[in-house]
């Protein structure tokens, strides 16, 4: 719906097949405006989820649309261990401000989560 400037997505390495998408190493933010895009390199043999973008104050004050941040769990192939990574969306292709270590892998996948605050009251 709205008419947005930034989108948020997931890269992917390739097909793979309708059951296992071979999941990227890498974010990437859309200006949906200039075309451009930024990366957010994961590292290597590390794969992402959809990510979700946090705003830092509610929507439609003055605030940029990209004041905020974006979350996403995330994966090391090598060490089999999962993370959740929030990164500042106006400096995206720096390292995440915070990296959460959680104690077991969390599958990952195509589709971000959302949960009203209604829920979390």
């Amino acid at each position: 719906g709205l008419n947005a400037q930034y989108g948020y997505l997931m890269a992917l390495a390739g097909e793979g097949n309708a059951e296992e998408p071979v999941y990227g190493s890498a974010l990437w933010k859309y200006d949906l405006r200039s075309g451009t895009c930024t990366e957010h390199h994961l590292g290597d043999g590390v794969r992402g989820a959809e990510p979700v973008f946090a705003p830092a104050t509610e929507i439609g004050t003055d605030a940029a649309e990209d004041a905020g941040w974006v979350i996403s769990l995330t994966h090391d192939t090598t060490s089999d261990q999962s993370r959740l990574i929030i990164v500042d969306a106006q400096n995206f292709s720096a390292p995440p401000v915070a990296t959460i270590h959680l104690p077991r892998r969390v599958p990952y996948g195509a589709h971000g989560s959302w949960v009203p605050d209604s829920v979390m009251a």
